[in-house]
């Protein structure tokens, strides 16, 4: 079975060696390194499994923008 992974995480260097290590195993991976990537790639693939970051910076100000949903935030 094949799945298709996000990571979202601001350490950029741990996101990309991570991506590497899951597609050792047939696993697609993308990552971003901020919300609202996150969400431009949500809306445009399906995404079998998304992996947060703990402090993911919610965005360039520091505040969630209004409107976008918790799971990014999380």
């Amino acid at each position: 079975m094949h799945y298709d992974c996000l990571i979202v995480d601001d350490e950029v260097e741990l996101a990309q060696m991570t991506c590497e290590y899951f597609q050792m195993f047939d696993v697609s991976c993308t990552w971003t390194a901020d919300a609202k990537a996150c969400l431009q790639l949500l809306a445009q693939h399906e995404i079998d499994l998304l992996l947060l970051g703990r402090e993911t910076p919610r965005s360039q100000s520091g505040s969630r923008p209004s409107g976008e949903p918790d799971i990014c935030w999380r």
